[in-house]
């Protein structure tokens, strides 16, 4: 792996990153997408070294460095962009294979905090913002939402994590022994804690459960720091290395000729730390000029106002850093830049400065029209006489086997290491300078800027892994933090300072951490850093690294009553069995209290309850759901027929479910219960009530040629089983499992293409099989379909209800139509009805109370007459006047009474005309039904 170096800010020691990676220039294009001025250096970091890609060449060139190189990335390097992007998105896709299959994760060495074994992994239990808070309906594994981040704090070195989550909407009974911490009883995991709050109880007081340390102060509002990642602190060394043998190389280096002081490097000295460097200084250093400055373009010179230097002849180059003139002609000319100089003059307290080719630096010369003047700041550089090396870098890299430092780009801070080329060898010589060099003071961590606008205080976190001590002789280690308030993006106003002191244990290497609590003298957005104070020594047998481990932004929480939801605090102290525990989800069994309207009025108390009747009334009244009045419902009913239920099946038949899908109506609540518990959810006359799905011979509707869409009537045969799927299959909630996601399929586990069913809320074996039994009874069975366009009349009925249908794509087997007349028990038809006295007939009539009547007949006086062998059980409604809304009839033998029934499968449509599709009714899709009885 290649080793890499990124330096987001190479003043600050805080943001440089140190990875190793596979794949060099994707890594470098991902930095590039954040930082476009990013450059690559292979090595040591200078111009010659530049292995920016510049096209598919030199990028390919990167993707095949070498396992033992190194490369540093500028990321404000402040050079024009050379790469094409159309280039690099070429070669982006040209390596993706190749990126994918081949590149490692990369990590922050940096953020090493010790061994995981040791710490608390994540929480599991996440954040969903914006979503709708869980309803959970019957009994069902939880896991609660985080209400705020988790965070995490230290307490006798001991790292402990606070959450806040709510479990759902309304009351629960929730058993102690079903609180767990992934598959651990919680109860039993050293050093945790939790309490468990009703709607409406505070959260600082008594709670409905408890278990350990209880919770008496408001919970926190975090803000987590990404930036603070387990940085190591720099300690404040003193003299690290100095010598008269210590030189300096064009364009970065810091080497040594005595072995003795090149082990210094490698020994005192680490990637990223700011160095000092004393005593590196030859002759005359660069002479800072400011002062009113007239130029003159036609002569190329520039005269300005200051007192006068020795050697100032001797500057090759002069660096303006800000003169802006205005020109009558072409107005504000910035002639900012460096130039190189032909000669230097001093007379009447100005210097005149004659510049060469002054143009080619900067454009704007041209522009000039008349002599200028404004004043000028800027430094005569690169002098003849001197060099001064003297300054405050960043280390970019230590050379094991020459023992050389490496500094970033330290021409930018010193121009006069850019003059170090104009020497011999472009070196200095050993020998002739006592040269010191020392770790810098400025070993800040930070600044690091929080943007969180009811912020009152900080929480920093400080870790020392491995203890802090001198073989057997405890150390300790102090660190300062300074905070500011930022206003608008700007720091604001006064710099505050709080320490905090970690002290070792005699002799031990175990972790030593604190956490230092700040609350801030105002609220809002704020900066913050700190430092390392403590040095103590470089002592082989010390042990004293510290590392700034976790900060965080946070507020009290004002808010210590929740009207309508059931609330959990949770702390985990980082014991070995919390360590070592597989999973960090909080979770736990609860089963919602409800009221019962069982006794046709609302009991006194709320109760344990997974009876769908309970549930419907419950999501009726919700003001969240519903928002109707019970009097909405048919509550007896309701109720009569979950006993029914229950009864038919010989088992309880329950829902159990969750409900956290925000758009999801009251009507399809309704519907996803009614599709677990074998019903239909229907609404007459403004009432809601439940219709149980099970074998009868009664249908609801009669429809033929009167009230269908003329030639809309299609019809299928079908033998076997239909030849898309060969088995059904369902999935459902385990509670003797972990309550994990458990599949049946029928008729065996063989099947290969089954069909899946769509059902909520089953958390029980029997249930799902008998749910899927009646899926594959259909499957088996269904061998006519008929689909058809219906008037007005289709609004009465809807899925799973049955009706009777007349075939009318063929010659009716007897007749079929509306009753024109009805005389004591003789009924005039619509229709011709020749009955042949050898056979036995049936007329099934439609009545005004949405049934249908089913009554022996036979022939009257005529064809169109019949008489019925007894009265219909509701008057009919006969067709004279215009009248559209008589009853209709269909006469078939006794043999084929139960040919036309069907069971709808699908309606679509409404109102003027209703789009039907049903399939042959027959008792065999309910053959299993009494498997449990």
């Amino acid at each position: 792996m290649s080793h890499l170096h990124i330096y987001e800010n190479p003043l600050d020691a805080s943001t440089i990153i140190v990875e190793k990676t596979d794949n060099v220039l994707k890594r470098f294009l991902e930095v590039k997408v954040k930082f476009p001025q990013a450059r690559i250096y292979k090595n040591v970091p200078c111009t010659e070294n530049d292995v920016t890609p510049v096209d598919k060449v030199t990028a390919l060139k990167l993707l095949d460095a070498g396992s033992e190189d190194q490369f540093h990335i500028v990321c404000h390097a402040g050079e024009p962009i050379t790469i094409a992007y159309a280039i690099i998105a070429v070669i982006a896709i040209a390596t993706a294979v190749y990126v994918y299959t081949n590149m490692p994760s990369l990590k922050n060495d940096s953020s090493s905090t010790g061994s995981p074994n040791n710490k608390l992994s994540d929480r599991e239990n996440q954040q969903r913002i914006g979503q709708r808070v869980a309803d959970i309906f019957g009994k069902r594994k939880s896991i609660p939402d985080l209400i705020a981040p988790s965070y995490r704090i230290f307490q006798d070195n001991l790292e402990v994590e606070e959450s806040f989550m709510c479990i759902g909407r309304g009351f629960y009974e929730i058993d102690p022994n079903t609180i767990k911490e992934g598959d651990t009883i919680a109860s039993t995991i050293s050093g945790s804690s939790y309490s468990i709050y009703e709607p409406s109880q505070n959260i600082t007081a008594s709670p409905q459960l408890q278990h350990g340390a209880s919770f008496n102060t408001p919970p926190l509002v975090t803000r987590k720091c990404n930036a603070v990642n387990g940085q190591t602190f720099v300690p404040p060394f003193q003299s690290k290395a100095q010598d008269d043998d210590i030189y300096f190389k064009y364009p970065n280096q810091i080497k040594a000729v005595d072995s003795w002081t090149r082990e210094q490097f490698t020994e005192r000295f680490v990637v990223g730390q700011e160095i000092s460097i004393q005593g590196a200084n030859w002759g005359q250093a660069d002479i800072a000029g400011n002062g009113s400055a007239t130029v003159d373009a036609t002569l190329n010179t520039i005269s300005i106002v200051m007192s006068e230097v020795s050697n100032a002849e001797s500057y090759q180059r002069i660096n303006i850093l800000t003169y802006v003139v205005n020109d009558p002609i072409n107005g504000p000319l910035d002639l900012s830049g460096t130039y190189d100089i032909e000669s230097i003059s001093y007379a009447m307290g100005a210097y005149t400065i004659k510049l060469i080719d002054p143009a080619s630096t900067n454009s704007n010369f041209s522009q000039i029209t008349e002599n200028l003047t404004a004043t000028l700041s800027g430094l005569l550089i690169n002098s003849t006489v001197g060099l001064n090396l003297d300054g405050t870098y960043v280390i970019s890299g230590i050379d094991g086997s020459s023992e050389t430092i490496s500094l970033v780009d330290p021409g930018a801070i010193n121009s006069s290491w850019n003059d170090l080329q104009y020497e011999p060898n472009g070196e200095t010589e050993p020998y002739t300078k006592y040269i010191y060099l020392r770790s810098s003071q400025n070993n800040w961590i930070g600044w690091y800027s929080v943007d969180f606008a009811k912020a009152t205080g900080i929480l920093l976190n400080f870790v020392a892994p491995n203890g802090i001590t001198r073989g057997s002789e405890d150390k300790h280690v102090e660190v300062t933090v300074e905070y500011q308030q930022v206003v608008n993006g700007s720091a604001t106003g006064p710099i505050y300072s709080e320490t905090v002191m970690l002290h070792g244990i005699d002799g031990s290497r175990s972790q030593i951490a604190k956490t230092l609590r700040i609350d801030m003298p105002f609220t809002g957005a704020f900066r913050f850093r700190a430092k390392r104070i403590t040095d103590n020594g470089d002592h082989a047998d010390l042990s004293d690294d510290t590392k700034f481990y976790l900060a965080y932004a946070f507020y009290e929480s004002d808010k210590l009553i929740y009207d309508d939801v059931t609330l959990a605090r949770v702390r985990t102290v980082a014991t070995q069995q919390a360590t070592g525990a597989q999973s960090r989800e909080f979770n736990l069994i609860a089963h919602r209290k409800l009221y019962s309207y069982q006794s046709g009025e609302k009991s006194v108390d709320r109760m344990a309850t997974s009876n769908f009747a309970d549930i419907v009334c419950a999501m009726t009244t919700d003001e969240k759901i519903g928002r109707r009045d019970i009097n909405t419902l048919d509550v007896v009913s309701l109720y009569a027929v979950a006993d029914e239920i229950n009864t038919y099946f010989g088992i309880p038949i329950e829902f159990n479910y969750t409900f956290d899908d925000a758009k999801m109506s009251y009507e399809e609540a309704l519907a996803t219960v009614a599709n677990a518990v074998f019903c239909d959810a229907r609404r007459e006359s403004n009432q809601v009530f439940f219709v149980f799905e099970q074998p009868r011979d009664i249908p609801t509707l009669l429809f033929n040629h009167r009230n269908k869409k003329p030639e809309s009537e299609k019809r299928s045969v079908s033998f076997g089983v239909n030849k898309d799927f060969d088995g059904v299959k369902i999935k459902w909630h385990n509670p003797a499992d972990s309550w994990s996601e458990t599949e049946i399929k029928l008729p065996n586990d063989n099947v290969i293409n089954a069909k899946s069913l769509e059902i909520s809320g089953i958390t029980n074996e029997a249930q799902a099989k008998l749910l899927a039994y009646r899926a594959l009874n259909k499957l088996k069975h269904k061998k006519r379909s008929v689909e058809f366009s219906a008037y007005h009349e289709a609004d009465l009925v809807t899925r799973n209800d049955l009706i009777l249908i007349a075939d009318d794509t063929r010659p009716m087997l007897v007749s079929s139509g509306s009753v024109i007349e009805q005389d004591g028990l003789y009924l005039t038809l619509s229709q011709p009805c020749v009955l042949d006295e050898n056979e036995t007939y049936i007329i099934h009539l439609q009545l005004p109370n949405s049934q249908v009547d089913v009554i022996q007949l036979s022939q009257g006086s005529h064809e169109r007459e019949v008489l019925l062998a007894r009265a219909p059980t509701s008057q009919l409604v006969v067709e004279y006047e215009g009248n559209i809304s008589c009853s209709t009839y269909l006469v078939t033998t006794d043999t084929h009474s139960k040919r036309d029934l069907f069971l709808i499968t699908e309606k679509s449509g409404g109102g003027g005309e209703s789009s039907i599709t049903a399939i042959n009714y027959t008792d065999q899709y309910y053959l299993n039904d009494k498997d449990y009885v």
